[in-house]
C-alpha cells in the first residue's frame, strides 16, 4: 500500500472519531438540560400548578368566566331573591324559599300550648344571639344558663365569626353548636343589627338558613325565636337605622318563618312596646339595650311560654 492510501484511511479514522466524540458530547448535553429541566418543574408547588393552569384557563375563555368572588361580597350588596328561589338545606335538600324542609323527620307545628315552668327549664336549652340575648344571659339571674351570646352577631356572622371558646378552640356560634350537641330547647334573639339591610327578604332567607343548621345539629329541639325588640324614639333619632317601621316588617316575617320550620315564635316585643310603638325609655339604659329590672320582665315572659308536652 502506498503513503498515500495509508494518509486517506487515517484522515478517515480521524474523521469517523471526531464525528463519534461529537455525537456523545451533544447526547451529554442534551441529557443535562432534561435533567436541569424536570429539576425545575418539580420545584413548583401544587398551588403553582394550579394557578398556571387557572391562568392559561382564563385567559383562552374569559368571556365565559364566572365570577368566582360574588359569595365573599357583603351582605348589603347581595341581590334580593325572588319569593320562588330554590335553596338549599345543609343535607342539600331541595326546597322553596323559606318553606319547610323536604323529607324531614320533625313534626311541624303551628299552635303550641304554652305552659307556666321554672328556670329549671332552661336545664337542656341553649341561648343564641346578639348583644340583648346577652344582657338576658347577664342579668336574668339564671345561673349556669349555656349561652353563645356576642355583640355585634347577625344571621350571617352566626356562621363566621369566632368568637366563642370551646374546649380551647375559638369557634363560631355554629361551630360552638356542632361541638354541644344535644339540647332540647334552642333560644334564639337576631335582627336588630340587620335592620340596615336592604330588604326583609335577604334577612329571612339569611336566618332560615340559621334555623336549618340548628335543626341539623339538635334535630329534635324546639326553637324559640324572640322577636326583635322596639327601640326608643330617641334611638332612633341618633341613628335612623333603628326603623321601628322596619322592626314590625321583620317581626311579622319573622313569625311567618317560624311557622314554616315548625319554630315557636316569642312575641316578647309586646312587652316592651308602649302606645305609641316605641320602647319606653325607662326600660332600657340606652334606649336600645334593656336594663336590670326589664330583663326580669323578659325572664317572666320565657316562664310564661314553656311548651306543654303532649
Amino acid at each position: 500500500m502506498k503513503i498515500k492510501d495509508y494518509l486517506l484511511a487515517g484522515f478517515v479514522i480521524l474523521l469517523a472519531l471526531s464525528l463519534s466524540a461529537s455525537a456523545i458530547f451533544y447526547a451529554a448535553y442534551e441529557k443535562k438540560n432534561n435533567i436541569q429541566e424536570s429539576e425545575s418543574l418539580s420545584c413548583q408547588t401544587p398551588e403553582q400548578l394550579i394557578w398556571e393552569l387557572w391562568q392559561d384557563e382564563q385567559s383562552g375563555d374569559e368571556t365565559e368566566t364566572e365570577d368566582t368572588t360574588a359569595e365573599t361580597v357583603t351582605v348589603d350588596n347581595t341581590s334580593t331573591s325572588s319569593d320562588d328561589e330554590t335553596v338549599f338545606t345543609e343535607d342539600n335538600t331541595e326546597t322553596e324559599s323559606g318553606s319547610m324542609p323536604i323529607d324531614d323527620s320533625r313534626i311541624y307545628y303551628t299552635d303550641y300550648r304554652f305552659t307556666t315552668v321554672d328556670t329549671s327549664y332552661f336545664d337542656d336549652a341553649v341561648f343564641i344571639g346578639n348583644s340583648r340575648l346577652q344582657g338576658f344571659v347577664l342579668y336574668s339571674k339564671v345561673p349556669d344558663l349555656c349561652a353563645y351570646t356576642s355583640v355585634g352577631m347577625t344571621v350571617k356572622s352566626y356562621f363566621t365569626k369566632a368568637c366563642f371558646n370551646v374546649g380551647g378552640v375559638e369557634m363560631t356560634a355554629a361551630e360552638a353548636l356542632e361541638a354541644t350537641p344535644g339540647f332540647k330547647k334552642v333560644y334564639i334573639k337576631l335582627g336588630i343589627n340587620e335592620l340596615g339591610w336592604i330588604s326583609t327578604d335577604q334577612f329571612i332567607e339569611a336566618y332560615s338558613k340559621v334555623l336549618e343548621h340548628i335543626y341539623s345539629c339538635n334535630p329534635d329541639a324546639i326553637i324559640f325565636i324572640n322577636s326583635v325588640l322596639p327601640v326608643s324614639e330617641a334611638a332612633i333619632e341618633k341613628d335612623p337605622t333603628l326603623s321601628q317601621e322596619k322592626i314590625t316588617e321583620y317581626n311579622k316575617a319573622i313569625k311567618e318563618m317560624a311557622a314554616s320550620y315548625g319554630a315557636c315564635y316569642l312575641d316578647v316585643a309586646s312587652i316592651f312596646t308602649g302606645e305609641d310603638g316605641y320602647m319606653p325609655y325607662e326600660y332600657s339604659f340606652d334606649g336600645v339595650h334593656l336594663n336590670v329590672d326589664s330583663v326580669q320582665r323578659w325572664l317572666a315572659y320565657l316562664l310564661e311560654h314553656g311548651i306543654e308536652e303532649n
